[in-house]
This record gives structure tokens, sequence and C-alpha cells, in this order.
């Protein structure tokens, strides 16, 4: 039975969980001797105990101490009350590692998490300066070093984004505020501040553990924090990078006053509007994780909530009150164009209506039928997938009729520069102009071919430039 299906109120025996986070303090009337989370893929809880043995919490401390720390369990879950849903630990016992499978015992990632990673990558390729191009490949890219870890990793021990996968969404959070805010001032570098997003927290990598011990703080975390640490790392990597030394110091800065107060862990305040605004995203994201986990944790009729230094009113919405996310879009087009800049890197599923240019016809064919169109695109409503997209292109051609691709469709793209092999691509080719076509690959030469026989295919070379991926067509019938 899973940690999760313990339920509340009445007893557990032998049952299968993982340990962590064992604290010990004197016996005494006040409090439990022993404090423990137990937690399994379906999620976690705390145990705590007042009377056991010290044989079996030697054992329960040794147990914690391994990898994996697995151990049965058994005891009496609260039913009410301010401890509803905790175990009081009545004994435990060693296990063999023939009895469990450690993929039912490690926390399941977000049911969204593929869709975070998909954004993440979108991102990364969005940044157009080739020096923090190359950093952001170095480290999260798709084959960058630190990216396993980073995609896994918790953003905290419990106070916000405190789960595998956290730190992935908390960084995208940032960073798609950091995007809005660049959309409303224009003056702020946009590959500065959002590579600095993604990368704000990366030095908890090395705070923290992430996987059997969650949360729990490294040596060298306690010591030097992940502020420092992230921006010695990063440093490290725009040095091997020979990043010109302007642009390092400014994402360093950005990194170490991202907390933006001395108090709260910065050794510097934010002194740029990049380093202001980053500070500023980071602390939205921060606490508006911290107030839903609180929000989801309060009993159903509770009004507010004391955490920290104040109360949190945490009931429903006034009635009338409409969250942002389901408001229609409005009937005319140029608010429907302002709201669709304003949130088109909104966090979330990123899909829904939204309303993307159709900035000209491409080429299913020999390219020379192509056309772009600059100024006054026409708006067209579309429902987004995952991952969001950019603008739209009408198909003009019969090149791409063996991938359902025909005359008068509209793609969906999405701006970017690099392509995996397989993907339908839109590229622009030295005297012909866009076309579009599948990239495929023969022998370590890439090439645009077609899906109808009647074309030859386009080598990928210097006269080629990639400019973005079909995510979808639309086709009226």
């Amino acid at each position: 039975m899973s940690v999760k299906d313990w339920g509340t109120g009445g007893r557990i025996w032998g049952e299968l969980a993982a340990v962590r986070e064992v604290q010990l303090q004197p016996r005494g009337p006040k409090g439990p001797q022993l404090t423990a989370v137990l937690f399994d893929q379906s999620g976690s809880r705390l145990a705590k105990s007042w009377e056991l043995p010290s044989t079996q919490i030697d054992m329960l401390v040794a147990v914690a101490m391994q990898t994996p720390p697995v151990l049965r369990v058994s005891g009496t879950i609260e039913a009410t009350g301010t401890y509803a849903g905790e175990l009081t630990i009545s004994g435990i016992t060693p296990v063999n590692a023939e009895e469990y499978d450690e993929s039912n015992l490690l926390e399941a990632l977000p049911d969204d998490h593929a869709v975070l990673v998909d954004r993440m990558d979108w991102l990364v390729a969005q940044v157009r300066d080739p020096h923090l191009s190359a950093l952001l490949a170095k480290t999260i890219g798709m084959e960058g070093s630190l990216r396993k870890a980073f995609l896994t990793a918790t953003a905290a021990k419990r106070n916000h984004h405190a789960y595998r996968g956290g730190l992935l969404r908390h960084s995208l959070e940032v960073a798609n505020l950091a995007l809005n805010a660049a959309y409303q001032f224009p003056k702020l570098r946009r590959d500065l501040i959002l590579t600095a997003a993604l990368l704000h927290d990366i030095g908890k990598l090395w705070e923290m553990n992430h996987t059997w011990q969650q949360g729990a703080y490294t040596d060298t975390g306690t010591m030097l924090g992940h502020v420092f640490l992230g921006a010695e790392r990063v440093g490290a990597f725009c040095r091997g990078l020979r990043f010109p030394e302007d642009l390092r110091v400014a994402l360093t800065h950005i990194i170490l006053a991202h907390h933006d107060e001395l108090a709260f862990g910065s050794p510097v305040r934010p002194m740029f509007p990049e380093a202001i605004t980053l500070a500023k995203c980071d602390q939205i994201s921060a606490e508006l994780a911290a107030f839903y986990q609180l929000q989801r944790e309060s009993a159903p009729m509770q009004r507010t909530v004391w955490k920290g230094d104040r109360h949190y009113f945490v009931g429903a919405l006034p009635t009338g009150e409409t969250p942002f996310s389901d408001m229609a879009l409005p009937h005319d087009p140029e608010e429907r164009l302002v709201r669709r800049l304003s949130y088109k890197h909104h966090d979330g599923p990123l899909s829904g209506m939204v309303c993307l240019p159709i900035l000209g016809v491409v080429a299913a064919g020999d390219g020379i039928r192509s056309s772009s169109q600059d100024l006054d695109p026409e708006m067209h409503e579309v429902l987004l997938p995952p991952g969001g997209a950019d603008f739209l292109l009408q198909v003009t051609g019969d090149s791409m009729i063996g991938a359902g691709i025909s005359e008068g469709d509209l793609l969906m793209v999405r701006r970017q520069e690099t392509a995996q092999v397989g993907q339908i691509v839109i590229a622009h080719v030295a005297g012909v102009g866009p076309v579009v076509k599948r990239l495929t690959a023969k022998a370590n030469e890439r090439f645009l071919a077609s899906e109808n026989p009647a074309y030859e295919p386009i080598p990928v070379d210097e006269g080629v430039e990639l400019q973005g991926i079909v995510v979808r067509l639309e086709r009226t019938m």
C-alpha cells in the first residue's frame, strides 16, 4: 500500500517506505523524541515517535544513511486535529533489496513535466546572443552537463516548489515573468534576463541533495549557500567559454543579487534593471507558490492562516472575480494583440486560444511563390499546442503532401534556429525564399527533403537558414 493510501485514522503494519530528514531530540513531555519524513512515489507524510526503543531509533538512523533508505514501518495514523494524517511510529524493520522496486519509492515527477521540459528547450532556443546561447547549451541544453540534474531537482526543502522537478517549474515561472516584463519595458536586455532567469537558482544543484535525501542540505550548501554557488559555477562556465568580461560580470551580479535584500541572503543588492526585474520575478514565483501550497494544506472552511510573520487569506475569491486564465479574449483585434503579447509566455500548460499573425506564404515546392508580410499582418485565432507557437504561414504548393500538408493549409510555427532530424521545418534558402521541408540526414550531411518524389532534396549549407519548426497545421474544410 502506498504512503498516500495510508489515509487518516487507523493502523498500518509493515508498510514499505523510504525515509529522509530524520531528526532526534531529547525525550520530553512537549514533543516527539524523533521526527522523519516517509515517502514513496505517491507522496510523503510526517512521522514521529515518542517512545521507540533505542535499538529501533538506531536502526532508523542507520537506514536513513543508506541509498536507498528503505524500511518497513508500523504505527497509527492521526485521524483529527493539528496532526491529522501524521504517523506515530510503533516499530520498524529492515528490508532486503529483493522486497521492493526502487522506481516505486522515489517521488514521481509532476504530470506536466514533459511539457515543462519542452517549454524550457523552447526558451533556450530563443536566446540569440552567441555567448549566452553557448552557456545555456553547455549547462541545461540538450547536451548540457547539468541538464539531467536540473530537470529533476527540487527548488527548496519545504517553502516553495519543494518536490522533484520543482526547480524546473520555478525557473520557468521566473523566466515567463521576466519575459512579460521585457515586453512592457523594451529596454531590458531580453537575452540577458532570460538566461539569468533560467540559471539564477542553478546553485541549488550543489546546495541540496535531490534524490533520496531530497531537500536535505549538503555540507557545501550549508556553508556557502546556493546564491554564491550559482554565481561561482556559472562564472566558471563563462570563463571556459571565453565570455566578454562585462557580460560575465553582469550575469554574475544578477545571480548574486536575485534575493534582492542583504537580509535574505544576497551579498549585493540589484544595481541595474535586469537584476531588479529578476529579483522581483523570483520573489513573485516563490511567494505565490508558497501561498497556493498553504491554501491546499488548509482546512476546508479555514479563511486565514498565520505563517511566518503575517496572516494569509486562503478563503475563496469574492463572488464575481474571474481568474485571468479563464477570461475570454476581447473582440477588438488590437486589444487581442496586446493581450497576446502580454500573456504569450504565461506560466501553465502553454495552450489555449490566442491570436497569432499570418506572416506570409511559404512554398511547399520550389520556393518561388513564397512571400512575407512585415507590416500589419492578419491575425488568426488558434488553439496553441504545448510548447507554444509564434506565427502562422500559409502553404502554397504540393511538395509536402506525403506529410499531410496541402495547398492553403495554415502552418503553426515555433520560431527557433535549430531542429532535430525528422522535424518539419521552415527554412530560408538563398535565392529561393522560405520553404517548408522535413529535415533529414544521410552520411553526416543534412538535407531539406520533400514528401513528394517529384522534388529533389536541398542540401543544408551556408545558404540555408532554419527559421522555425512546424508544430501544428490548421485546415479549412
